[in-house]
């Protein structure tokens, strides 16, 4: 994997499994590669880097040619084949929930709505499914000729100053959209209490970069925006960031990816 700093012109190299075949990044901001082998005798691989120093810190081989990888905001890796299914790996425990023995259907596209409910494009099938986090499915639909690629629209109720009157169901925070992003993204999220409300932006080390919301609000969903800028109007780098929603004594976090 190479590593290209656009600051100093320079690029580093990590060394990974055989043949690589795509990336994304978990909560914790590690780099999380899908290596295929060689669809032969050397097989796959995954294996996750730290790009703070650029390092791979943990490896598990798989006997499947995983094609490409996406990370769900419950921080489990969907890695996809074309025909064999799709592999799902826990970045926190380090264990599979669907392995070669048990995959879901489809592949290799993968992608997930605000709710954390995983989009599955069967190649094979012309088929896209629709899991929820237990990987049990939801629907099936019919679609074109070999799904390869997934794209999600799906918006919060929209208005921070138009908040929902009627009693929301829970508090929620939504996945942002679109992700990755440039330059800007949006959040939805919901409250169930009138109280204060806290919005802010994390960078992977901890480090508060903006607040985008601080005050009381009545129960109701809301939606606002971030432009990318951190507390002083400057624009931040390319990169993993956490938005945190705090209301009510009830706090949720997301993964979101700035390229620019």
């Amino acid at each position: 994997v190479s590593v290209i700093d656009p600051v100093s012109y320079t690029v580093a190299h990590v060394g990974v499994g055989v043949n690589p075949q795509g990336l994304d990044a978990d909560l914790q901001g590690n780099i999380v590669v899908a290596c295929s082998g060689d669809y032969a005798s050397i097989e796959g691989r995954i294996d996750l880097i730290d790009p703070a120093v650029q390092t791979v810190i943990h490896s598990q081989s798989v006997t499947l040619g995983i094609t490409t990888v996406a990370v769900s905001g419950g921080n489990k890796a969907y890695f996809s084949t074309y025909s064999e299914g799709v592999l799902v790996y826990d970045l926190d425990s380090y264990s599979f929930e669907r392995d070669e023995n048990n995959p879901l259907p489809g592949g290799p596209a993968v992608a997930f709505d605000r709710d954390d409910a995983a989009y599955i494009g069967d190649f094979a099938r012309d088929s896209v499914y629709v899991y929820d986090p237990s990987h049990l499915r939801q629907h099936a639909f019919l679609v074109g000729d070999g799904p390869v690629s997934l794209a999600i629209f799906d918006p919060a109720p929209s208005g921070l100053a138009d908040g929902d009157d009627s009693a929301p169901e829970a508090f929620a925070l939504y996945q942002n959209y679109p992700n990755p992003f440039n330059p800007a993204t949006n959040f939805g999220f919901r409250i169930s209490d009138f109280g204060f409300v806290n919005l802010n932006i994390f960078d992977t080390t901890g480090r508060k970069v903006t607040k985008l919301l601080a005050q009381e609000m009545a129960p109701g969903e809301y939606e606002l925006q971030w432009d990318g800028r951190d507390d002083t109007g400057a624009p931040v780098a390319s990169g993993v960031y956490f938005y945190q929603l705090s209301a009510g004594g009830q706090s949720a976090v997301r993964r979101m990816v700035l390229l620019r």
